[in-house]
């Protein structure tokens, strides 16, 4: 297929500072790679070129599509340790952070002190989890960061590319943006791609204004694609209705480029056993019409929403498999995530669950910002699908308390349907 007219500009133009806003499904990854693929066509020595994402498994798609031996593709981590270990001359031993002593949320803080470049109060476990790294004789991952930031302010590391392109750029945090500055030579040209809309990876450290940011301190030009081959008519519709209700100085409402419709429907269920008995006879359903069970995901905000679901699927032999990490390849059943492990992933049939007031928004987001991130949340979840979207929500939970259903459905436009009999929409 050839490239669309906005695609086109983002591939060719020569503006030496660039940001590609770049919506939901809109074949971001292509344009780099075709960027890519100009920019060596033209003469470019492809070790000159440096290409950064968030995932092993972005970069490894990343690395299968340009096809150009030389070129350097890394995430953030892999770059940094790959620069660190040629410098210091030996083998870099690396924690991934996980570790039972410690509480997840106390990781998170840690590795947002680390990251956060304006160091405020150190975490109550900091000295703890780093007096254990330097038991372990390891560095984790906001440690090559850090390392190499502190390098490349001593001279020790220098610009050595022409052009720096970097994916997912809504999910850079701060130590991460200063790195790419100081990768910025008196010729060096950055082509920063990302989504406002999709940033939701805050609570990781991710810097809320970094777009902003970069566009204000480069005077870089904003390129939109705003054509998304993904998802039909209906999902792209209900997901900008949604969307629009944050406030936001970058945004293109998407336009889909497959016309078909199927509406998006919302079902409510007294409790989660009515819910988990329709899911599972919509989903074998969809399995029956010969869908593969791998292209149908269910997602949640948190994994304890999906124990009735799951449960309903061993007895009744229905195969899935819960979605961990990038790492980790789709097996031959129904994928079982969270949101956020689903950013980058699409399926022909999408079941967002758990669409309660107070679940799915949280209430513990309470201030604007955290309302927005959890909008984008759901406009993420939205936009995974490229054929049908149910929402599900109940009205009781399991103490008999009621339940009201998540604005997002109102907000979205998408119509209820309560009490549902198994036979009434499957």
């Amino acid at each position: 297929m050839e490239l669309n007219e906005e695609q086109n500009k983002a591939v060719f133009s020569n503006e030496r500072f660039l940001f590609l806003l770049a919506g939901a499904g809109s074949g971001k990854t292509r344009v780099i790679v075709e960027r890519i693929k100009r920019l060596v066509l033209e003469g470019t020595d492809p070790t000159r070129i440096l290409a950064l994402t968030f995932s092993r498994k972005a970069a490894a798609e990343m690395r299968h599509r340009i096809k150009i031996d030389g070129v350097p593709v890394h995430t953030f981590h892999s770059y940094c340790l790959n620069r660190l270990e040629h410098i210091k001359q030996q083998q870099i031993k690396v924690q991934n952070g996980k570790n039972p002593i410690f509480k997840k949320a106390d990781l998170l803080n840690i590795a947002k002190y680390k990251t956060s470049v304006y160091r405020t109060t150190k975490p109550f476990s900091f000295q703890r989890y780093q007096g254990w790294l330097l038991a372990e004789e390891a560095k984790d991952y906001e440690d090559l960061l850090l390392d190499f930031y502190r390098f490349q302010k001593k001279g020790i590391i220098k610009n050595s590319y022409d052009h720096v392109l970097i994916d997912e750029f809504q999910d850079t945090n701060l130590i991460q943006y200063e790195i790419v500055k100081k990768l910025i030579g008196k010729t060096t040209s950055v082509f920063a791609v990302g989504d406002p809309d999709q940033a939701i990876y805050r609570f990781r450290g991710a810097h809320a204004g970094v777009i902003l940011d970069y566009l204000a301190d480069l005077h870089a030009k904003v390129l939109p694609l705003t054509v998304n081959y993904r998802s039909n008519t209906s999902i792209i519709e209900a997901a900008n209705r949604l969307i629009m209700r944050n406030q936001g100085k970058l945004r293109k409402a998407l336009v889909a480029d497959n016309p078909a419709r199927r509406e998006v429907v919302h079902v409510s269920f007294e409790q989660d056993e009515a819910e988990a008995a329709y899911v599972s006879a919509f989903v074998s359903a969809r399995i029956k019409h010969r869908i593969q069970p791998v292209e149908i995901a269910i997602l949640y905000r948190n994994h304890h929403r999906s124990y009735e679901l799951q449960q309903a699927f061993l007895e009744q032999d229905i195969a899935f498999q819960e979605f961990e990490d990038d790492g980790v390849a789709f097996k031959q059943g129904v994928q079982f995530m969270t949101i956020h492990k689903a950013k980058g992933l699409e399926f022909d049939v999408v079941i967002i669950l758990g669409l309660e007031e107070g679940w799915f928004p949280s209430k513990r987001q309470n201030r604007l910002s955290e309302q927005e991130e959890e909008r984008r949340l759901m406009f993420v979840a939205m936009t995974r699908a490229r054929h049908e979207l149910l929402l599900t929500s109940i009205q009781k939970d399991v103490q008999g308390r009621a339940l009201r259903p998540s604005v997002f459905i109102h907000e979205s436009g998408v119509k209820t349907i309560k009490k549902m009999s198994i036979n009434g929409i499957i």
